[in-house]
């Protein structure tokens, strides 16, 4: 939008089929939570690539070529030197970092990105839920002050404090992959995550 919010739909929620809709604030940022094998990476892509057709210049911080390789985005690992430039590009922009909690507590780049809050810059994070849980001094904690992102096969006791979401213990849906909590999005509840487009030549 206009003034810098950015809804994204992700999925479909379990409330009348209904389009899910990830919404951050003009400066707002999100968590994608989970347990190995969750589905964290493809949801990532997923909203990687909705945002990048919405018009958004989408920058990707990833260890692993896979799947971003197949994917026209930028991509970096945490430990480029060339981050920081590339994120210091003016205009609207969506930051997805993959395997957050394997990086640095204060990373330079991402710390600043995350605690300034400049108007149309999105950050989005994806992580171990057991991990994100106990990094208590890391930059992540910024983006889960938001009490916004997906928490994919929750565990319902314990993952709920990621987001500030309150989680049911039976949530009437059936876990899979790509499946969890939408918290702080249109509607809030759960949602199952879409396959990210096809590749367009």
């Amino acid at each position: 939008a206009p003034d810098g919010m950015l809804s994204i739909a992700v999925g479909l929620s379990d409330v009348g089929l209904a389009p899910a809709r990830l919404v951050l604030d003009p400066a707002g940022h999100a968590i994608v939570a989970g347990p190995p094998r969750s589905g964290r990476t493809t949801t990532l892509a997923t909203i990687a690539t909705l945002a990048a057709k919405a018009g958004l210049r989408v920058v990707v911080v990833s260890r692993q070529a896979e799947p971003w390789a197949d994917l026209d985005l930028e991509r970096f690992e945490p430990d480029d030197s060339a981050l920081a430039s590339a994120i210091e590009q003016p205009g609207p922009m969506l930051v997805v970092v993959d395997d957050a909690d394997l990086t640095a507590d204060d990373h330079p780049v991402l710390h600043q990105l995350a605690t300034e809050r400049r108007t149309g810059r999105h950050l989005v994070a994806g992580g171990r839920s057991d991990r994100l849980r106990t990094l208590y001094a890391h930059w992540t904690r910024e983006l889960r002050a938001d009490r916004c992102g997906l928490l994919l096969l929750p565990d319902a006791d314990l993952d709920g404090e990621i987001t500030g979401a309150r989680l049911p213990r039976h949530p009437g849906v059936e876990p899979c992959p790509g499946r969890g909590w939408l918290s702080g999005g249109l509607p809030e509840g759960m949602v199952q995550v879409a396959r990210r487009p096809a590749h367009e030549p």
